[in-house]
């Protein structure tokens, strides 16, 4: 189903029982770019933070256009109803909320868009705002903070009494249809808006004009029965706040509910997820790992899962590959997979990868034949496949591409002084091993200290930084 910001309020209600009623979801992303410059291409010695570091940038300056969820419901154990949501994107500026987000495109990747019949114009069109749940709440927080009241000296008071008395003299005679004062200090304005909204508790309201290069404060009288204004551009920012947070309200459910969240190759689609929809990526990735687990508790990476798990019977793990894959792997007859009424733009022979509901749609297929395959092996039922405690040793682990590092595991403390990896580089070199997240620069020396004896002699055959040896 596709949701742009035409079809998106009123779809609210379907989604958040789709959401509500899943044993899990899955979740793709298309997006403007993956890299802002060659510095930030992925090397095969990149440490977890360097890597890390990379994904943050990318997420930091790209944008996403279109975002996959596709829930899955189980019926029983031999059966799980599809609904796969199609969300097209985009960060809409709004002069109110003086909201203007810039981010950078990747030709490359426009032109892969491109390619695969991407409609930028649904994107730009009506493309559907959101907002990190950061923002909101720092926005949301002041519009709602009252500044502290001034105390008025005597000075102060001589102003301010003369001018109150005029307006109350004002609104007995109504002589003229607005009171109007020439003020040009900016502390006397304030002075005497604060003392008219308590004086008046908001029925009369002051608003600042410019004539002629001079500054006037005029007084209007609103009838009893109405909001004072006041309030009203109160209510209308904090309408247009809502609206403007959009789509960060379905992540916003997702983490409120704990889902299971799967994806395909994930780790940079997680990173756009929090960066856009729940506040700024730290720069540690420690601390990166502490919170996204605190939000994701369970995160499963299908490419992780195929090359860890099922590699036997699953040669590639490119997403078209690894789902025609597990359909032969297992029939229909033995676990169906169906979309729901309303939600019949995809099926086996749609061939629509790299739109993101359909990808989301594939990986969550995929997830859940490859979890039938392991129940079986382990002689469990599916629905206790779908439990955390049976899921715990795969979740959380992501693939990492191009890294001589086994995988991103966010439950994996970073304490350690290094780690050691070994490296299956050819045949002949079996003892490779890469150290990497020193906690401090470390020379040769350190390091052999450091190395348990058991390792044996240790040579180091290439130093990449102080904080980095092979």
């Amino acid at each position: 189903m596709d949701v742009t910001r035409s079809n998106f309020k009123q779809t609210i209600p379907l989604i958040l029982d789709a959401i509500d009623k899943s044993a899990f979801l899955s979740i793709d992303t298309e997006l403007t770019g993956l890299q802002t410059s060659k510095n930030m291409s992925y090397r095969v010695f990149d440490s977890l933070q360097q890597r890390y570091s990379k994904f943050k940038d990318s997420a930091s300056n790209f944008q996403i256009l279109q975002y996959g969820i596709c829930t899955f419901e189980l019926q029983d154990d031999k059966k799980l109803l599809a609904k796969p949501f199609n969300f097209y994107l985009f960060p809409r500026s709004n002069e109110l909320l003086k909201t203007d987000l810039v981010f950078s495109c990747q030709s490359g990747s426009i032109d892969f868009l491109v390619n695969h019949n991407f409609d930028f114009n649904k994107t730009f069109y009506d493309g559907i705002p959101f907002m990190s749940q950061e923002e909101y709440s720092i926005k949301k927080e002041f519009v709602a903070q009252e500044r502290d009241d001034i105390i008025l000296n005597e000075k102060d008071e001589d102003f301010v009494l003369p001018q109150l008395t005029s307006i109350e003299n004002w609104l007995q005679t109504k002589e003229n249809n607005n009171w109007k004062l020439e003020i040009n200090n900016a502390y006397s304005r304030r002075l005497l808006y604060q003392e008219v909204k308590k004086k008046f508790n908001g029925f009369v309201q002051l608003e600042k004009s410019m004539v002629g290069g001079k500054t006037f404060l005029e007084a209007k009288c609103l009838k009893i029965e109405d909001k004072s204004l006041e309030t009203i551009k109160k209510d209308n920012y904090l309408n247009e706040l809502d609206e403007q947070f959009g789509f960060s309200r379905i992540i916003k459910e997702i983490i409120n509910k704990k889902k299971i969240v799967v994806g395909h190759n994930l780790l940079l689609d997680i990173c756009h997820t929090y960066q856009k929809f729940i506040g700024q990526l730290p720069n540690d990735v420690g601390e990166f790992k502490s919170t996204l687990n605190e939000n994701f508790p369970l995160i499963l990476d299908t490419k992780y899962i195929a090359k860890s798990k099922l590699a036997a019977e699953i040669e590639s793990t490119h997403l078209g590959d690894l789902f025609e894959i597990t359909n032969k792997l297992v029939k229909d007859d033995d676990l169906l997979i169906k979309c729901c009424d309303g939600f019949n733009q995809y099926s086996e022979d749609s061939n629509k990868f790299h739109e993101a509901g359909y990808d989301a749609y594939c990986t969550g297929s995929a997830f859940a034949k490859m979890m039938f395959s392991l129940s079986k092996k382990e002689n469990i039922s599916m629905a206790d496949t779908l439990k955390q405690n049976y899921l715990l040793s795969y979740s959380n682990k992501f693939n990492l591409m191009s890294s001589i590092i086994d995988s991103f595991n966010v439950t994996e403390s970073e304490s350690k002084v290094f780690k050691i990896k070994q490296l299956a580089i050819s045949a002949t070199k079996n003892n490779v091993f890469l150290l990497t997240d020193f906690v401090e620069p470390m020379n040769h020396s350190q390091i052999v200290e450091t190395i348990p004896s058991e390792v044996g002699k240790v040579m180091f055959t290439h130093s990449i930084d102080s904080n980095n040896a092979v």
